[in-house]
């Protein structure tokens, strides 16, 4: 580990901790010169990110400059939840690799994805960069689902995300899906559902009632509605939301009614080529429970990955183990 730091106590220190010392070669002031607006490939509720090279070899990292307002104002305190996260470690998750802390500036330095977003691969394709196929996009969804039950079964209080849409899953050079962003909301001082709600304005479609309501409890089943979300907006190849002249289209609404009227497959996204309708049948029938308004109505995470991979299995075999 490599840190560079006064003393920690004090709320005008500066602290940088990398967790690889041979993860970046940059010293703390190189590092702030590189985000610069030409070095920046995405922005999220909490920050802006930047892609900045970790070596002369060629590698490079990502770097999330956070907002600071409601941010923890105490370098220990804010080290202790950074290594918090730190540990929250997994296949289908994006690593935490260090930070850089300040009064003026917090940076997060973490793993960089080659493949960009799901957003990019959905909604900004460009030239002749091919559609997803079904086969990738079943994969984004089972993994995906994968790294959410990790956040949700193997830490208590369960780590939600509350931001489950595209432009957090994150895609290998294989198109593994790695969620970005989780547990930032940890680093907030305070977190209230109406501060939630406010904030999280930018993922208008993905956002479960409960949010908005401030007589129910919020608990990790928010964070299903939005993945099963997510699952429409793979299989179908729309936005959660679409504007007309007069009207919007909600998605999960569209489904519904696709499905009550026997013709949900003639919604599905054909750009992906041919796919088997034994198993986006099953999936998309399943928006009508994911997405219940009622939380306590949704499956849980690990219920989730189960259904999927029951989907997945051949009918011949699903016959044999009934």
């Amino acid at each position: 580990m490599c840190s560079s730091s006064t003393k920690s106590g004090s709320p005008l220190a500066g602290k940088f901790i990398l967790f690889d010392s041979k993860l970046l070669t940059h010293r703390v002031g190189n590092l702030e010169t590189l985000l610069k607006k030409d070095a920046e490939i995405g922005e999220g509720v909490f920050e802006t990110v930047y892609k900045v090279p970790s070596s002369p070899q060629g590698r490079f990292v990502a770097i999330k400059k956070l907002v600071t307002s409601n941010l923890i104002q105490y370098p220990d305190d804010f080290d202790r939840e950074v290594r918090v996260l730190r540990e929250v470690r997994h296949l289908n998750l994006i690593s935490l690799e260090g930070y850089y802390w300040m009064p003026q500036i917090q940076l997060l330095i973490t793993e960089y994805a080659t493949n960009r977003n799901l957003q990019t691969k959905l909604h900004e394709r460009y030239g002749s960069f091919p559609p997803l196929s079904w086969s990738n996009r079943f994969k984004i969804i089972l993994e995906t689902a994968k790294g959410l039950v990790h956040l949700q079964h193997s830490f208590r209080p369960p780590i939600i995300h509350y931001n489950i849409k595209p432009s957090n899953i994150l895609l290998d050079a294989d198109y593994n899906p790695k969620i970005s962003d989780f547990g930032l909301a940890r680093l907030l001082t305070k977190l209230e559902k109406h501060v939630i709600s406010n904030r999280f304005q930018s993922a208008l479609g993905y956002v479960a009632p409960e949010l908005a309501c401030q007589s129910l409890r919020v608990n990790e089943k928010c964070d299903i509605f939005s993945f099963w979300v997510l699952i429409m907006e793979l299989v179908i190849g729309r936005r959660p939301v679409e504007y007309g002249e007069d009207n919007a289209t909600i998605l999960s609404d569209y489904v519904r009614v696709s499905v009550e009227q026997g013709n949900v497959l003639d919604c599905v996204d054909l750009s992906m080529g041919d796919y088997p309708e034994d198993e986006v049948f099953p999936m998309l029938k399943l928006t009508m429970v994911c997405t219940s308004q009622i939380p306590s109505s949704r499956p849980s995470m690990a219920e989730v990955v189960q259904i999927l991979q029951v989907i997945k299995t051949p009918v011949p075999q699903r016959m044999e183990t009934l």
